[in-house]
């Protein structure tokens, strides 16, 4: 009778703990590695200053290893605030890296970007807050006021007011007054 309740127990156990899973299948403590690692399903993610939202990502998954400072989140909507508290532009993404310690945030897969002064649509995208700066190294689309502007990478600050496009291509009009030779 002993054997057949030692036995049952185990198998209990072994279903308790092959049962934690994540979107990638299976999680183990083989996986996790000597990490702590904590996975949420819809989460809220903002940064404030006395009372002004600085910005605000929402994403469908995190896992976070606390050890690291590291976030790995998936399908996300990062909204970057003005200084006054409003909207100044939403960031869509298949997947983000946030680490605190270094103040970044590297998102790639599907980028979306929108903002009042245009939309940039890409596959990856730095943002370093500590020097207020979203760039990529990979090709972009930036599309302004019905002109659409392609460029091999870019630089811009986190508002989107001051975007710099490389080897940039265009095809729309342009008023000559705009041309900066």
């Amino acid at each position: 009778m002993n054997k057949i309740y030692l036995i049952v127990v185990l198998i209990i156990t072994i279903i308790l703990f092959s049962g934690c899973s994540d979107s990638k299948g299976p999680v183990t403590f083989k996986d996790m590695g000597k990490q702590t690692v904590e996975i949420t399903d819809s989460i809220i993610v903002y940064s404030s200053s006395k009372d002004i939202t600085l910005w605000e990502l929402y994403a469908d998954r995190l896992k976070k290893y606390p050890k690291d400072n590291i976030m790995y989140f998936s399908n996300i909507e990062l909204k970057l605030m003005n200084k006054d508290g409003t909207l100044a532009s939403t960031i869509y993404a298949d997947s983000a890296i946030v680490n605190d310690e270094m103040h970044t945030v590297y998102a790639e897969g599907n980028i979306e970007i929108y903002s009042q002064d245009g939309d940039i649509f890409g596959e990856t995208i730095t943002w370093d807050r500590n020097k207020d700066e979203i760039f990529s190294e990979d090709s972009v689309k930036v599309i302004h006021q019905g002109n659409v502007i392609q460029g091999s990478s870019f630089k811009s600050d986190s508002r989107f007011e001051h975007v710099t496009l490389h080897r940039a291509s265009a095809e729309g009009e342009v008023d000559e007054s705009e041309v900066l030779w």
